[in-house]
C-alpha cells in the first residue's frame, strides 16, 4: 500500500501545479503564477488553447518551446517544462521582478533610462 506523501509524487503534467493567480494576458496566452503541489516551488506557467490558432500559430507556439527549451543565459528565464494536448502549458522560472515590458512602463513613468550593465 502507497503512503500518502508517494501518491503526491504520482501528480503528472499540468495536474502537478496549482493555479494561484494571473500574472498577464497576451495575444494566445495567459500566464499564471503556479505551484508545483509536491515541491512547493513557485513557477510561471504560460498557457496557450492550440484549438483558437491557424497551422501557422501552432508551428510558432510550438517553435517557442523548442527555443526556450535549448537558451540558456544569466539574462533568460529558465524553461522548465511543457505539455500539449488541446493547451500548450509552458512552466518557466518565475521572474519576481515581472515583465520586461512592465519595467520598460516603469522606467518611462519616472523618466529613467536604461544602462548597459
Amino acid at each position: 500500500m502507497k503512503k500518502p506523501e508517494d501518491q503526491d509524487r504520482e501528480i503528472e503534467g499540468v495536474e502537478r501545479f496549482e493555479q494561484l493567480q494571473e500574472l498577464g494576458r497576451g495575444a494566445v496566452g495567459i500566464v499564471h503564477l503556479v505551484k508545483d503541489k509536491y515541491t512547493g516551488v513557485q513557477f510561471a506557467m504560460k498557457t496557450m488553447n492550440l484549438d483558437n490558432l491557424t497551422d501557422k500559430e501552432k508551428r510558432s507556439a510550438l517553435d517557442e518551446v523548442e527555443f526556450l527549451r535549448v537558451i540558456t543565459g544569466p539574462t533568460i528565464i529558465k524553461f522548465i517544462e511543457s505539455f500539449n494536448n488541446s493547451k500548450l502549458y509552458i512552466i518557466m522560472e518565475l521572474a519576481d521582478g515581472g515583465s520586461l515590458s512592465d519595467l520598460i512602463q516603469k522606467h518611462r513613468l519616472i523618466g529613467k533610462k536604461f544602462t548597459t550593465d
